[in-house]
Order: structure tokens, then sequence, then C-alpha cells
């Protein structure tokens, strides 16, 4: 294709020049997209902090009376897992609403549910890997430092 400015431009090159506004916009929700993600990681990671020094005495009264540390590990993962399942719940129900207002309003395309299915699994994910670290540090504790600590 002969351009007035540029020249003879090989289609690959008008394809980029076409194209670079939506990959800038890619780019952006991307990274958008990620800083969400590590925020609600932080978000969960601090949540489950409290609720652990919250927990210490409780913890180390488990841990006293005969609970290892695994079984201090899956009890906070498998409380943090139901936590995180409410909220996926709760968060895709308000997202097939929210697509079928859309349609209706502005005659938008129906969300493919895997999107939504995809989205919650990784979620999902992120929510354990992020209690982890706090759930490692809490069956850690000995049951001496956890009930000599003050409330």
């Amino acid at each position: 294709m002969i351009d007035s400015v540029d020249g003879v431009q090989s289609f690959h090159a008008l394809r980029n020049k076409a194209y670079s506004r939506d990959r800038g916009l890619v780019m952006l929700l991307t990274t958008a997209s990620i800083i969400l993600l590590l925020a609600t990681a932080g978000g969960i990671i601090g949540m489950t902090v409290f609720w652990v020094d919250q927990r210490r005495r409780q913890i180390g009264l488990r841990r006293a009376l005969g609970a290892r540390r695994s079984d201090i590990l899956a009890h906070i993962l498998t409380e943090n897992f139901f936590i995180i399942l409410l909220g996926i719940g709760v968060g895709s129900l308000l997202a097939f609403a929210t697509n079928v207002a859309l349609m209706h309003f502005l005659e938008m395309t129906r969300l493919p549910s895997t999107y939504i299915a995809l989205g919650s699994a990784v979620l999902l994910v992120l929510g354990q890997c992020a209690a982890l670290t706090p759930a490692r540090r809490a069956a850690l504790m000995s049951p001496m430092e956890a009930t000599r600590a003050a409330i």
C-alpha cells in the first residue's frame, strides 16, 4: 500500500500502525488488573494477619492441647477458603446481574460464563496463596508464646 506521507508500507507495518492504540489500551488495562490483584492479595494478607493476631491465645491453646502445626494451618486455610468462596459467589451474582442490565439497556453482548469461572478460580488461588504466609506464621507459633501474649 502506498501512503502519501510514509510512502510504500508492508501489510505488517500497516497492521501494527492500525492496532497500536489498541495495544496501548490492552497494556493499560492489564497493568490496572495486575495492580488490583496485588491490592486484593495485600488486603487478604492484612485481614489474615489481623485474624491470626486476634486468635493468638486460641491457637496457642489448641497447640498446647495437642494440635499439630498442620492442623492449625489447615484450619486457617479452610476458613479463608470459605470466606473467599462466599465473596466469589456474591461477586459472580453481581457480575451476572450487571451484565444482564448492560445487555438490556446498552444492547451489549452476553458475558461468557467461562470468564467468570476463570476469574473466580484465579481469585481463589490468589486468596489461598495470600493467606498461606500468615497461616504458616500462626502454625509456627509455640504454645507458650501464644498464651503469654497480651490480648
